[in-house]
């Protein structure tokens, strides 16, 4: 039995459309894929506080970096190589600009502002019936008040 070479053609041009549509269809897939992104793009938190960031559509290592340590601290947790959770830490008052980047983008800024927020000391207050105490505030801004959720038992003023 001899086989005719026209005959297979129709079926070499099957098989390589088919493979050609494969492979463009495979390179199309990873153009489509997700850009870096950060959730918010921008942070306020107090001295001492915290803030979560959520890092998503990454490719590869993702990396993270405080520009100015001395007013906010990064930290990544539960790193894929599709996303991670970004804690920034609060450290003094003031800007600082916080970089992040994976395999395909070099860095995407995130903005972050450290307030300075109000303290109470003491943090709690014990009385006995008739007589009276002080608190001290400090690092506020504005007008400072203060109430007591139980009236019957305690009166508060502000001097």
């Amino acid at each position: 039995m001899t086989r005719s070479r026209t005959s297979d053609f129709p079926i070499r041009i099957k098989w390589s459309l088919l493979v050609w549509l494969g492979l463009g269809s495979a390179l199309s897939a990873g153009q489509a894929s997700a850009a870096l992104t950060l959730t918010p793009t921008t942070v306020s938190v107090p001295v001492g506080g915290r803030a979560t960031v959520q890092i998503s559509g990454a490719s590869g290592e993702i990396q993270a970096e405080s520009k100015n340590t001395a007013i906010v601290k990064v930290a990544l947790s539960n790193s894929t190589t599709t996303g991670a959770t970004l804690t920034v830490s609060g450290v003094s008052a003031g800007s600082a600009t916080v970089y992040v980047r994976d395999a395909k983008t070099s860095n995407i800024s995130l903005p972050v502002t450290v307030t300075k927020s109000m303290t109470v000391s003491p943090a709690s207050l014990s009385l006995t019936v008739g007589t009276s105490g002080k608190l001290t505030a400090s690092g506020y801004s504005g007008t400072v008040s203060a109430s007591s959720s139980n009236r019957a038992m305690a009166t508060v003023s502000v001097s």
